[in-house]
């Protein structure tokens, strides 16, 4: 049994709201719930997506909840903090528990959305300094290993 049903409540939305989202009609929403129709791989993919969690778990195929939703800028500057060996808060650490929990299982870890607070100048500014913390990182690395090889 999917739980099409339980992530629509707790939205708060009734079949007819999410039909009007997703583009289809209340009778397949209720068809989908209720078992009586197996939604198609893109609008499983869709609902997925709305919900913020992996298409396993909309399906029931998946017993943990993995919430999937992360904004490019919060990816960016956790995928900084962690290059940099900085201190994870428990939201944070959570979200990497996620990112591990999801590769060990073969799935998409995350839907990275943007914001609407979130300018082009921004993301693309964050990507570039995180590129430089990556390429310092990566000389480090060879310099440590060519230093190694010399010994």
């Amino acid at each position: 049994m999917n739980r099409l049903k339980e992530l629509r409540k707790e939205k708060k939305l009734t079949q007819k709201e999410l039909a009007d989202i997703i583009g289809t009609t209340k009778l397949t929403v209720s068809n989908w719930e209720n078992g009586k129709h197996s939604m198609n791989s893109d609008k499983a993919q869709t609902l997925a997506d709305y919900f913020g969690v992996s298409v396993g778990y909309l399906l029931g195929f998946d017993s943990v909840r993995i919430e999937t939703s992360l904004t490019e800028l919060d990816f960016i500057d956790l995928l900084s903090k962690i290059l940099r060996g900085e201190t994870l808060n428990e939201e944070e650490q959570e979200l990497t528990d996620q990112l591990r929990l999801a590769d060990e299982r073969n799935q998409e870890p995350f839907v990275i959305t943007k914001e609407n607070n979130d300018s082009k100048e921004q993301i693309v500014d964050r990507i570039k300094k995180l590129q430089k913390e990556i390429d310092g990182l990566i000389s480090e690395l060879e310099k440590s290993e060519n230093e190694n090889r010399t010994i």
